[in-house]
């Protein structure tokens, strides 16, 4: 994969962490599987790119998140970082290709030349 693993963590391990951990039971007695589609949804939605339909996306991701479910304790949700870290690792290894979005920059930009704005 070109995109690096820190550079995924970086842009995605604070999504995972609102979007997808938060909803993440922490008595369910078994794995949260609809964690993978809200994952797969938080890639699209901050600028990452795949080609993986999301289904074929959860199928690929099943396993990660049983190990996550059965390595952590009881009352306590996964770290950020697993989940991303492992989810990049997943991707990784079945040979599937993820990129981000550069940057838009519009009317927000507060630098004086556009030159500045344009990643």
């Amino acid at each position: 994969m070109d995109l690096s693993r820190d550079r995924f963590l970086d842009h995605f391990v604070i999504a995972f962490q609102v979007h997808c951990l938060k909803p993440w039971k922490k008595r369910a007695k078994e794995p949260p599987f609809h964690v993978s589609t809200t994952m797969y949804e938080t890639i699209r939605m901050c600028g990452g790119r795949m080609p993986l339909k999301a289904r074929e996306f959860s199928d690929l991701l099943q396993p990660l998140i049983e190990e996550l479910h059965r390595r952590t304790p009881k009352g306590e949700r996964p770290q950020p970082h697993d989940l991303a870290g492992g989810t990049y690792d997943a991707l990784a290894a079945a040979g599937v290709e993820v990129t981000i979005k550069p940057p838009i920059h519009g009317h927000g930009c507060l630098s004086a030349t556009k030159e500045e704005c344009t990643p």
